[in-house]
């Protein structure tokens, strides 16, 4: 479960909070399930997610890509719930790398957290940095 809280002026994200149901020592085989809640809302603001909408999940997406399970046909609340890796993938698609750079780093991922001692900046990739890259796995393309 995660929610978002944006602010009523702006409409900028202003805090996130989730609950993920796992232990922590499991996080490090899901590192991408922290954004897949940032991925829907951006799918949803560019209008590209329709309410109730419904994606299938048969464990393996383009490129080679796989979920932990063939969950089959999936709404939004089902797919986060699931941790989809098929439905975070089909709304990367639809978003594409540009607005999800922008999105992320909007939502302050990539940056400082302050809350650790030596600690670094993350890094989040752009369409210029994925079109030097050899991409033979490439799910979301630079456009």
């Amino acid at each position: 479960m995660a929610a978002a809280v944006l602010s009523r002026q702006s409409q900028q994200p202003v805090a996130l909070v989730g609950h993920l149901g796992v232990e922590p020592t499991t996080l490090a085989a899901r590192p991408g399930s922290t954004v897949k809640p940032i991925l829907a809302w951006l799918a949803a603001d560019a209008g590209l997610l329709q309410p109730n909408e419904e994606v299938s999940c048969n464990s393996t997406f383009e490129s080679g890509f796989h979920c932990f399970a063939s969950h089959g046909t999936l709404t939004l609340p089902d797919a986060i719930a699931a941790s989809c890796n098929v439905y975070a993938f089909e709304l990367a698609k639809r978003v594409g790398l540009e607005r999800i750079s922008f999105g992320f780093t909007q939502f302050g991922l990539g940056q400082k957290t302050g809350l650790v001692m030596h600690e670094s900046s993350g890094f989040l990739a752009t369409p210029q940095w994925v079109a030097t890259r050899p991409s033979s796995r490439s799910a979301v393309r630079a456009s």
